[in-house]
């Protein structure tokens, strides 16, 4: 019994000894566990800690990486740009190649652009055409080319200084005759008149002429009268050519063939001339450097009729002869007339007057109740001036 309890004992020992083991071991293991749990749990949160740099370096690189891309798209871009420019200029290149080729292509483009250039040249040539006609049928009718109506008082104003008195003089006798000239060349100097005014001038030992409304004196260099001139009924036409010392002339604007041969009786005209009978104004001093009293004298009238130098209605180019209203006096022999369009269509050489009497003396003339004047037509001084040969003044 003894020995059994002691036998009971040992194994009871022995069974607790082990069960300390196994304890041991299993305590062993909870903490091994316990550790590796505490060093995971560590591990997770220095890898919480880390997180946030590790998301800020990648936002840097990812930022980084989209600025390259988009410089690398604008340089994408201008290469894309340059390459076109590079193209067109290699077609441009092309193109002149195969222009200048021999080869069918190029022969075949060549007649394309030269069909092309034809069609636009044909284009051009019609639209010069249509001008051209347009411009014909304005010189055909310079009514109707004129856009603004001329009034006469401007056209006196912009004519004045264009005219000239031309004075003929014998200091010893006293005599003094007076005419009218215009300018027709204001580079050469030359003034239209008529071709008795000339006469008178060469008759005379001192002569010269004055700009009006200046009062400007200017020597007479040279001078010409039409040949063919004999009466009143013939061309009386003439030049002069003054030194002009730099000062500047202006033209007067001179009616066109067509204008010519359109006009008819009816038609309004008017002049600027000298009237002889203020003879005395505008020479109040012979021997004065100056003449203010030169100022002329602006008269409006019709044509009454136009015909040859015999006074028979002929052919246009033949009716050289115009009868007018715009009379003034022998002073005026070599003033312009001109239309409402401004241009000068004929040169005025006389006015008719009647004559009164005492017994067998002719006390006075004066111009016709009739106002019958005449101007010989501005392409007869045309001609002239063509053939026209001046020469010194004696």
């Amino acid at each position: 019994m003894k020995t059994f309890s002691i036998l009971g004992f040992l194994v009871l020992g022995i069974a607790l000894v082990f069960v300390v083991v196994q304890l041991n071991e299993q305590r062993q293991n909870i903490d091994e566990l316990r550790n590796e749990l505490e060093q995971q749990s560590m591990d997770e949160k220095q890898a919480e800690q880390k997180t946030p740099v590790i998301d800020e370096s990648l936002a840097k690189q990812i930022e980084e990486l989209a600025q390259q891309q988009r410089i690398a798209t604008e340089q994408r871009a201008i290469i894309n740009t340059q390459l076109e420019m590079l193209s067109k200029s290699k077609n441009e290149l092309v193109g002149k190649v195969a222009e200048l080729s021999i080869e069918p292509v190029g022969k075949q483009m060549l007649k394309d652009e030269q069909q092309e250039l034809r069609k636009q040249l044909v284009t051009h040539e019609q639209n010069i055409a249509a001008l051209t006609l347009h411009i014909k049928q304005l010189e055909q009718k310079p009514e109707e080319a004129k856009q603004v109506q001329q009034t006469w008082s401007d056209l006196s104003a912009r004519y004045e200084e264009s005219l000239f008195l031309c004075v003929a003089m014998n200091p010893k006798t006293g005599t003094i005759g007076i005419g009218t000239a215009f300018v027709v060349d204001e580079e050469k100097g030359l003034l239209a008149t008529n071709a008795h005014i000339v006469q008178l001038l060469r008759a005379m030992p001192k002569r010269f002429v004055v700009q009006n409304k200046t009062g400007n004196i200017f020597e007479i260099k040279r001078a010409a009268h039409n040949p063919l001139f004999v009466t009143l009924s013939s061309p009386d036409v003439g030049m002069i050519e003054i030194n002009a010392d730099g000062v500047a002339l202006k033209n007067l604007p001179l009616a066109s063939a067509q204008e010519l041969g359109a006009l008819r009786a009816g038609t309004q005209i008017a002049t600027l001339g000298f009237p002889g009978e203020l003879q005395d104004q505008y020479i109040a001093d012979p021997s004065a450097q100056q003449h203010p009293g030169v100022l002329a004298t602006f008269k409006q009238g019709w044509i009454g009729r136009v015909s040859n130098y015999s006074g028979v209605q002929v052919t246009a180019d033949k009716n050289v002869l115009i009868q007018h209203s715009a009379s003034l006096s022998s002073g005026t022999s070599g003033s312009p007339i001109f239309t409402k369009n401004g241009k000068v269509i004929a040169v005025s050489s006389s006015s008719m007057t009647s004559s009164f009497k005492v017994g067998s003396v002719r006390t006075r003339e004066l111009l016709s109740a009739a106002q019958i004047a005449f101007a010989v037509r501005i392409d007869e001084l045309q001609s002239f001036i063509r053939s026209a040969q001046l020469q010194t003044l004696p």
